[in-house]
């Protein structure tokens, strides 16, 4: 197993003043290793990381941000309703109603993505011995450089462990007889 492990920063915010720590790593198995992973089905194994998307990002549940979103799309699906009724009557405002109705979900869409993202910021990143074989790089944030280095040993510390699963699954022990 070759692990290759850098760490990076970007600026982000508006204007840049705020900074992003990232843990870039790159796991590369032997063709040994890849034999053992698929034959003694270590593949679902995994080590658990921080997410890989700065914490924050997104539209949290339940803010300002969220409810102007929930709001504004609940405004414009009403208008859209409305427009669509009158215009069943007066003639001519079709277009006006389906583009209120179009807004309102684009809006509700901005919103949900915008939610998920938020939850995924928090949430542990599991990446399987399965999936390093597929894609050997991952990424995990961290709000700070000391962070980066915790989440750092961390990541060596369970790459360690999971390189001792495939030596110890290597081999299946001889029939053994003893005495005791």
């Amino acid at each position: 197993m070759r692990v290759t492990i850098s760490h990076r920063e970007e600026t982000a915010g508006i204007g840049g003043q705020k900074r992003n720590y990232f843990v870039d790593c790159e796991v590369l198995f032997s063709e040994e290793e890849q034999a053992i992973i698929r034959n003694r089905g270590l593949g679902d194994n995994y080590i658990a990381t921080q997410s890989a998307i700065p914490t924050g990002s997104g539209i949290a549940d339940f803010t300002i941000p969220n409810t102007a979103l929930r709001v504004g799309s609940r405004l414009c699906v009403i208008a859209g309703v409305i427009t669509g009724i009158i215009g069943m009557f007066i003639g001519g405002m079709d277009g006006l109603s389906v583009l209120l109705l179009l807004i309102a979900l684009g809006l509700f869409i901005f919103r949900k993505v915008g939610e998920r993202q938020s939850v995924a910021s928090y949430s542990e990143q599991k990446i399987t011995a399965g999936r390093l074989l597929q894609n050997p790089r991952f990424t995990v944030y961290a709000p700070n450089p000391a962070l980066a280095r915790s989440y750092d040993d961390a990541i060596r510390d369970q790459l360690a462990t999971l390189k001792n699963l495939m030596t110890a699954s290597a081999d299946i022990r001889a029939k053994e007889t003893f005495e005791l």
